[in-house]
């Protein structure tokens, strides 16, 4: 699966993103990227087709942080593809 590339962070060498769950809680993700295509990275481990990401406010999310998810459609801009 694709995931835009401003919702994956690096550290140290791992990649992280972060989800919210059933609760509205924001939980961080290790997922193992393949290559980039477009402005998008390919997601071959660590999350489902279910899962809801973070794609705006990252700087703010904290691990158990509660939030008000809204689900959107990626932006045409992000894909570049």
């Amino acid at each position: 699966m694709l995931k835009p590339q401003r919702c994956v962070k690096e550290l140290q060498g791992s990649y992280q993103v972060y989800t919210v769950n059933d609760s509205s809680k924001v939980e961080v993700r290790n997922v193992k990227l393949g290559a980039k295509v477009g402005g998008m990275w390919l997601v071959e481990g660590g999350l489902t087709a279910q899962d809801a990401i973070v794609l705006e406010g990252l700087n703010l999310a904290r691990p158990g942080t509660i939030v008000q998810p809204v689900m959107v459609e990626i932006p045409k801009e992000l894909k570049n593809f």
